[in-house]
């Protein structure tokens, strides 16, 4: 008995692979079959794809024409302010009635006070840069020139004869519906369904006055808005996307194509 369960203890185990029974001296002289595998190189990272134009910052030169625009706001407002000889401001009479148009221009730059004149600079310099680095000199300061003389002619035309109208309010307005408008098109990154909720918001949120001055002129701004918008889309097809940084025409850049190392 003792003998017996001696070689039983002592018993060479056996291991069996696929019904083949092999000694462990032969397991190691076994061929196994192993599937190639994909090198560590396989798995990079596909290129990151090139930023967008408005996924850059627009350079600070752009700032330029709009620094000069609030120059001359405020050089014509201290002039309206202090001096006595020919007012710059406008109205139904002086349009109407005695054909003074160059005042359709002029009143863009006077303003009644600081406050007035400060809230008007900051959309003009900010809508201003986006607009010029963008889209180029056509959108800034051209359009948004022409919105301004077209927004007074219109509001002018609806107040009494003797309503002066004065401040950049309805050019700005418009700078921003003809950003918007622009936006719209142009940033094909992001859906249209969240490109107009994001312009709408936008537009309830910053324009949408939270209180009534009986001082402040909203039908200019409407009107502005209202004309930017409709110059916006008319003057759209004309557009060219350009690099907010060069200023040079912005194109499409292919689509990557991923590098992958052999195995």
């Amino acid at each position: 008995m003792q003998n017996e369960s001696l070689d039983e203890g002592n018993r060479v185990p056996q291991l069996h692979v696929d019904d083949i029974t092999l000694q462990p001296t032969e397991v190691a002289s076994a061929q196994v079959e192993v599937l190639d595998t994909p090198s560590w190189e396989e798995f990079r990272p596909r290129p990151r794809k090139p930023k967008t134009p408005f996924q850059k910052i627009p350079h600070s030169r752009f700032f330029i024409p709009g620094v000069i625009g609030v120059f001359l706001f405020t050089m014509a407002s201290l002039y309206e302010t202090f001096s006595d000889k020919v007012s710059l401001v406008v109205s139904g009479q002086s349009i109407y009635q005695n054909v003074e148009l160059w005042r359709l221009f002029t009143a863009l730059f006077v303003h009644a006070d600081f406050s007035h004149l400060t809230m008007n600079s900051l959309y003009f310099l900010v809508f201003g840069w986006l607009l010029r680095s963008y889209f180029g000199s056509l959108y800034f300061p051209l359009l948004p020139l022409l919105i301004g003389v077209l927004s007074n002619a219109v509001t002018v035309y609806f107040y009494d004869p003797r309503v002066s109208l004065i401040g950049a309010s309805g050019m700005v307005y418009g700078m921003v519906a003809l950003w918007l408008v622009l936006y719209m098109k142009f940033d094909v990154n992001i859906k249209a369904s969240m490109r107009l909720v994001r312009a709408f918001g936008y537009t309830l949120i910053m324009l949408i006055p939270s209180s009534y001055d009986p001082n402040t002129s909203y039908l200019a701004h409407t009107a502005g808005f209202s004309i930017g918008i409709v110059t916006g889309i008319m003057a759209s097809p004309l557009a060219k996307l350009h690099d907010p940084i060069s200023g040079e025409i912005s194109t499409p850049p292919p689509e990557p194509k991923p590098q992958w190392a052999p195995a």
